[in-house]
């Protein structure tokens, strides 16, 4: 509430409680009543004249009004477009709907509702269904199912991520026209990060055999890809986590240099830091502060981007 309102607000319950309210009370009860009533509420508008609202508080409250406002039209929307399409036969809906639902997969899968993700894998199997049926407004590529696989990556559902990745390899391997549905780096990052958020005691060894089916399918994985498997390692338990992700770093450092999208960022190091601070392995804290001094060096030499922060320092301390 701002200052003005507040004192208008005040001032409001000043009169009110200063004007007789005939017939309810005596006058000599009335005369004392509002006498009191008046001196609290004049101590409120000093209050309000006292401590008046910063001007960060009121962005904040208009941020978060706008963010409230946007997820209730954003909600409206989605729930437009399930209309649009639920009731139709299969192999029927026009191009003007399926324009709708695809941009829905990735609404869906950045809400934070219980049932989000499966919302956006819903409509991503609609389309397929469409697909198949000949629809020909009914184009499926990659991004659709990465799309699909983020909402369950966010919260830390690998089986539902591996599920779709599935599902796009029997469409291709059934349906010559879908030859074009292969994982990319980002498929097998969005799954690496759902078991680096699964908090799984095997996430570790999952996301670290992501990086071998990558090598393998020469798949070549990418920055993102890497910080996932990275940030699994600095949760996991393993007693020799540290050494495997430092091997990681080293591997992202020699391949970025031939070329590869796979440039060590911040994000790499500070899980490097983490899974040093968190192991008992003799010479882990040196080691977490060899990372550190190495960071703010790299920072010096004009790689800013590299300068540790706040999350880099707690990190060294576990």
């Amino acid at each position: 509430m701002t200052i003005r309102k507040r004192v208008k607000a005040s001032l409001l319950l000043l009169t009110l409680a200063t004007t007789p309210a005939r017939g309810l009370v005596p006058d000599s009860t009335h005369h004392r009543f509002s006498k009191s009533t008046s001196s609290a509420t004049q101590v409120q508008v000093s209050a309000a004249l006292e401590h008046p609202v910063s001007i960060q508080e009121k962005k904040d409250h208009k941020k978060l009004h706008q963010e409230m406002k946007t997820a209730s039209e954003e909600h409206r929307w989605l729930n437009w477009v399930y209309k649009q399409w639920s009731g139709c036969d299969v192999g029927e809906l026009s191009e003007d709907v399926l324009k709708n639902m695809v941009p829905a997969i990735s609404r869906w899968a950045r809400r934070k509702e219980a049932d989000a993700a499966d919302r956006g894998e819903e409509l991503l199997d609609r389309i397929i269904q469409e697909n198949v049926k000949g629809n020909p407004h009914a184009d499926l590529n990659v991004s659709m199912f990465n799309a699909a696989m983020n909402g369950f990556a966010k919260r830390g559902d690998p089986s539902g991520v591996q599920r779709i990745l599935r599902r796009m390899e029997s469409l291709r391997l059934e349906y010559p026209h879908l030859l074009c549905l292969l994982p990319d780096a980002f498929s097998m990052s969005t799954l690496a990060t759902a078991w680096a958020k699964s908090r799984s005691p095997e996430a570790a060894e999952m996301a670290e055999s992501i990086l071998n089916y990558m090598d393998v399918k020469r798949v070549p994985p990418n920055t993102i890809t890497y910080n996932a498997v990275l940030n699994a390692l600095a949760l996991g338990s393993q007693v020799d986590k540290a050494i495997r992700a430092e091997d990681i770093v080293k591997r992202m450092e020699e391949r970025s240099r031939k070329g590869e999208d796979c440039q060590p960022d911040i994000y790499s190091y500070q899980s490097l830091i983490q899974a040093w601070a968190k192991t008992a392995l003799p010479g882990s804290p040196q080691k977490a502060e060899r990372i550190l001094r190495y960071m703010d060096e790299q920072s010096e030499k004009g790689k800013k981007a590299l300068a540790p922060n706040v999350y880099c320092f707690t990190s060294k301390f576990g």
